[in-house]
Protein backbone atom coordinates (compact mmCIF):
# COMPACT_ATOMS: atom_id res chain seq x y z
CA UNK A 1 0.00 0.00 0.00
CA UNK A 2 1.35 3.48 -1.16
CA UNK A 3 1.46 6.07 1.57
CA UNK A 4 -0.12 9.38 1.01
CA UNK A 5 2.58 12.38 0.58
CA UNK A 6 1.54 15.39 2.67
CA UNK A 7 1.80 19.24 1.84
CA UNK A 8 4.28 21.31 3.87
CA UNK A 9 4.20 24.71 2.87
CA UNK A 10 6.55 27.63 4.89
CA UNK A 11 4.65 30.74 5.88
CA UNK A 12 7.42 31.97 7.50
CA UNK A 13 10.12 34.25 6.77
CA UNK A 14 13.51 31.53 7.46
CA UNK A 15 14.13 28.79 6.00
CA UNK A 16 12.48 25.75 7.51
CA UNK A 17 13.79 22.45 8.29
CA UNK A 18 11.85 18.96 8.45
CA UNK A 19 14.60 15.99 8.89
CA UNK A 20 17.43 16.66 6.15
CA UNK A 21 14.99 18.84 3.85
CA UNK A 22 15.48 22.77 3.70
CA UNK A 23 12.14 24.63 2.87
CA UNK A 24 13.01 28.08 1.54
CA UNK A 25 9.77 31.05 2.66
CA UNK A 26 6.50 30.48 0.54
CA UNK A 27 8.13 26.87 -1.21
CA UNK A 28 5.79 24.10 -0.06
CA UNK A 29 7.73 20.45 0.00
CA UNK A 30 6.00 17.14 0.12
CA UNK A 31 6.65 14.10 2.68
CA UNK A 32 5.45 10.69 3.85
CA UNK A 33 3.60 11.30 7.34
CA UNK A 34 6.25 9.13 9.14
CA UNK A 35 9.16 11.29 7.98
CA UNK A 36 6.98 14.22 9.57
CA UNK A 37 7.45 16.00 13.29
CA UNK A 38 4.25 15.25 15.48
CA UNK A 39 3.10 18.75 14.89
CA UNK A 40 3.16 18.74 11.22
CA UNK A 41 1.49 15.06 11.10
CA UNK A 42 -2.46 14.73 9.87
CA UNK A 43 -4.54 13.69 12.33
CA UNK A 44 -7.17 10.61 11.36
CA UNK A 45 -11.01 12.58 11.54
CA UNK A 46 -11.88 9.53 13.67
CA UNK A 47 -9.60 9.83 16.41
CA UNK A 48 -10.89 12.14 19.21
CA UNK A 49 -8.77 15.68 19.92
CA UNK A 50 -6.17 14.36 22.64
CA UNK A 51 -5.97 17.80 24.57
CA UNK A 52 -10.12 18.79 24.17
CA UNK A 53 -9.80 22.75 25.14
CA UNK A 54 -11.37 23.23 28.92
CA UNK A 55 -14.06 25.64 28.60
CA UNK A 56 -12.62 28.65 29.94
CA UNK A 57 -13.48 29.63 33.95
CA UNK A 58 -14.19 33.10 33.39
CA UNK A 59 -16.13 32.52 30.76
CA UNK A 60 -18.16 29.70 33.08
CA UNK A 61 -18.25 32.38 36.04
CA UNK A 62 -20.20 34.68 33.95
CA UNK A 63 -22.80 32.47 33.67
CA UNK A 64 -23.38 32.91 37.48
CA UNK A 65 -24.74 35.29 39.39
CA UNK A 66 -23.19 38.27 41.25
CA UNK A 67 -22.68 36.48 44.46
CA UNK A 68 -21.23 33.67 43.47
CA UNK A 69 -18.62 35.31 40.94
CA UNK A 70 -17.83 37.53 43.81
CA UNK A 71 -17.02 34.98 46.07
CA UNK A 72 -14.77 32.93 43.35
CA UNK A 73 -12.85 36.42 42.66
CA UNK A 74 -10.01 35.56 45.61
CA UNK A 75 -9.57 32.29 43.64
CA UNK A 76 -8.40 33.27 40.92
CA UNK A 77 -4.77 34.40 39.67
CA UNK A 78 -4.29 38.10 38.13
CA UNK A 79 -4.79 36.97 34.35
CA UNK A 80 -7.86 35.61 34.93
CA UNK A 81 -9.07 37.87 36.87
CA UNK A 82 -8.08 40.61 34.39
CA UNK A 83 -10.15 38.56 31.51
CA UNK A 84 -13.35 38.57 33.85
CA UNK A 85 -13.29 42.16 34.09
CA UNK A 86 -12.98 42.15 29.95
CA UNK A 87 -15.25 40.00 29.81
CA UNK A 88 -17.95 41.29 31.62
CA UNK A 89 -17.24 44.67 30.30
CA UNK A 90 -17.68 43.12 26.74
CA UNK A 91 -21.09 41.73 27.55
CA UNK A 92 -24.23 43.01 26.25
CA UNK A 93 -25.53 44.04 29.80
CA UNK A 94 -22.11 44.48 32.29
CA UNK A 95 -23.10 44.34 35.61
CA UNK A 96 -22.14 46.82 37.62
CA UNK A 97 -21.55 44.93 41.04
CA UNK A 98 -19.24 42.25 38.97
CA UNK A 99 -17.17 45.35 37.49
CA UNK A 100 -16.65 46.86 41.03
CA UNK A 101 -15.94 43.77 42.86
CA UNK A 102 -13.29 42.83 39.92
CA UNK A 103 -11.99 46.23 40.23
CA UNK A 104 -11.89 46.31 44.26
CA UNK A 105 -10.19 42.77 44.23
CA UNK A 106 -7.39 43.77 41.76
CA UNK A 107 -6.88 47.22 43.82
CA UNK A 108 -6.43 45.26 47.08
CA UNK A 109 -3.95 42.92 44.95
CA UNK A 110 -2.18 45.67 43.80
CA UNK A 111 -2.16 47.29 47.25
CA UNK A 112 -0.82 43.89 48.77
CA UNK A 113 2.44 43.69 46.24
CA UNK A 114 3.21 46.81 47.55
CA UNK A 115 3.20 45.93 50.66
CA UNK A 116 4.86 42.76 50.45
CA UNK A 117 7.45 44.41 48.59
CA UNK A 118 8.15 47.01 51.38
CA UNK A 119 7.53 50.05 49.04
CA UNK A 120 5.13 51.58 50.91
CA UNK A 121 6.98 51.85 53.88
CA UNK A 122 10.88 52.39 52.16
CA UNK A 123 10.54 56.11 53.17
CA UNK A 124 9.88 55.47 56.85
CA UNK A 125 13.08 55.17 57.85
CA UNK A 126 15.07 57.53 55.52
CA UNK A 127 15.63 61.00 56.24
CA UNK A 128 12.97 63.34 54.31
CA UNK A 129 15.53 64.82 52.37
CA UNK A 130 18.79 62.82 52.02
CA UNK A 131 20.72 65.43 50.61
CA UNK A 132 20.20 68.22 52.96
CA UNK A 133 21.55 65.23 55.79
CA UNK A 134 24.17 64.65 53.78
CA UNK A 135 24.86 68.59 53.56
CA UNK A 136 23.92 69.51 57.25
CA UNK A 137 27.19 67.17 58.11
CA UNK A 138 29.46 68.91 55.48
CA UNK A 139 28.62 71.95 57.38
CA UNK A 140 29.02 70.92 60.84
CA UNK A 141 33.17 70.98 60.76
CA UNK A 142 32.87 74.43 59.18
CA UNK A 143 31.02 76.03 61.94
CA UNK A 144 33.64 74.07 64.74
CA UNK A 145 36.77 75.77 62.64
Amino acid sequence: MQQIQVPVTNTGRGLMYIGSAIIAPGETRHFYPDELPPHLRPRDPADPDPRPEPPELEAVLLTGTVGTIVKALPDLSDAQLDHLGELEQLAPNPRKGVLSAVAEELLKRGAQKVDGNGASDAGQDAPADPANAAGEQSQQPDQQA
